[in-house]
C-alpha cells in the first residue's frame, strides 16, 4: 500500500512540475533528424544529449520550420530563443503574424522582466551574454528554484549577476579556462540543451557539496563576480532586480549551510530536512 501511495505522489509531482506544451511533435517528424548537413553528428555519440534534444522537440519547445526541418546546427536568433524560452515558461501565445511572429513571446517575457532590452535586431544571432541574462532571471522567477543545485563559479570575462545565477544553476556553462565568451553565439542544439537544463535541473556531481558562496556587506568587490546571498548588501542596478534568496541554499563564512532560516552542517542534512518538509 505504501508503495502504491508513493507511486501516486511521484506521478502527481511529475504532472505538476513538467511542462504542458501543446503542438508537440516527435523527432521523426522532421526531415533532418539524425541526418543531413545541419545535423550535429556528435549527438550520435552522446546518447543522453540526443535524448534531451528529443525531449525539447516532444515538449514543443522547438516546433521546427515550415519545411519540416530543425536545422540544429544553425545559430539561434534572439527571436527564436525568446520564443523557445517563453514556451518553457508557458507564457506568451502562438498568434504572432508576419515578420513579427515572435512578438507575443517577447512581450510576455518583457512583462515577466526577463527581457529588459527590446531594441536591436530580433532576427540576429543571440549572444551568450543575453542568453545567460535571460536564463538567470528565469531561475529567479521559478517558484521551485530550490530544485536547482547551485555551484560556486564565476568567469574572468563577464561580470553580470544574472549570468552568474544561470551558470551557478548549471544551466549555462563556460568555454574553459575560466572564460564565458559573452559575445559568442550558440547553435540551436546547444540552446535546446540549455533550456532543458532549466526544465530538468542537473544535480550535483558525485561527491560535490558546494553551492552559492556568501558575499558580506563589506566585500562588495566580489558582488558582481559571484552570486550574493541574503544580506549580501548589493543590488544589481543594471537589471534592477533584488532577488528573493529565501529559497536558495547558501554556504556562509561560518562553514555552515543556510536554508529556509535553518543551519546545516552538510548538504545531506539539508536534503533530509527538505524531504521531511515536503512529506508533511
Amino acid at each position: 500500500m505504501r508503495k502504491l501511495i508513493l507511486f501516486v505522489i511521484i506521478a502527481a509531482l511529475i504532472t505538476i512540475f513538467m511542462p504542458k506544451f501543446t503542438e508537440a511533435a516527435v523527432p521523426a517528424d522532421f526531415k533532418d533528424w539524425g541526418k543531413g548537413p545541419k545535423w550535429p553528428a556528435w549527438l550520435d555519440s552522446v546518447k543522453t544529449d540526443k535524448e534531451t534534444v528529443a525531449k525539447a522537440i516532444e515538449y514543443g519547445i522547438y516546433q521546427g520550420y515550415p519545411d519540416k526541418t530543425l536545422r540544429l546546427t544553425d545559430t539561434i536568433t534572439r527571436a527564436e530563443f525568446a520564443t523557445a524560452l517563453s514556451r518553457v515558461l508557458e507564457t506568451g501565445t502562438e498568434n504572432g503574424a508576419g515578420a513579427e511572429w515572435y512578438k507575443p513571446h517577447v512581450d510576455a517575457l518583457v512583462d515577466m522582466e526577463i527581457i529588459t532590452n527590446t531594441g536591436g535586431n530580433w532576427n540576429a544571432p543571440i549572444t551568450r551574454l543575453e542568453m545567460g541574462q535571460w536564463m538567470g532571471r528565469a531561475v529567479m522567477q521559478n517558484q521551485n528554484r530550490e530544485r536547482f543545485r547551485f555551484r560556486e563559479i564565476h568567469f574572468e570575462d563577464v561580470q553580470d549577476p544574472d549570468v552568474d545565477i544561470a551558470a551557478m544553476a548549471r544551466i549555462i556553462n563556460g568555454v574553459g579556462e575560466g572564460k564565458f565568451n559573452p559575445g559568442g553565439k550558440a547553435q540551436r542544439v546547444e540552446a535546446a540543451l540549455m533550456l532543458m537544463r532549466y526544465i530538468e535541473p542537473p544535480g550535483l556531481e558525485e561527491g560535490q557539496t558546494g553551492t552559492a558562496p556568501s558575499v558580506s556587506p563589506a566585500d562588495d568587490s566580489q558582488a558582481r563576480e559571484i552570486i550574493p546571498t541574503p544580506g549580501g548588501g548589493w543590488t544589481d542596478t543594471a537589471t534592477a532586480h533584488e532577488p528573493d534568496w529565501s529559497k536558495v541554499p547558501t554556504w556562509e563564512k561560518d562553514g555552515k549551510l543556510h536554508y529556509d532560516g535553518k543551519v546545516f552542517d552538510t548538504w545531506e542534512e539539508m536534503e533530509e530536512y527538505r524531504s521531511k518538509q515536503e512529506s508533511q
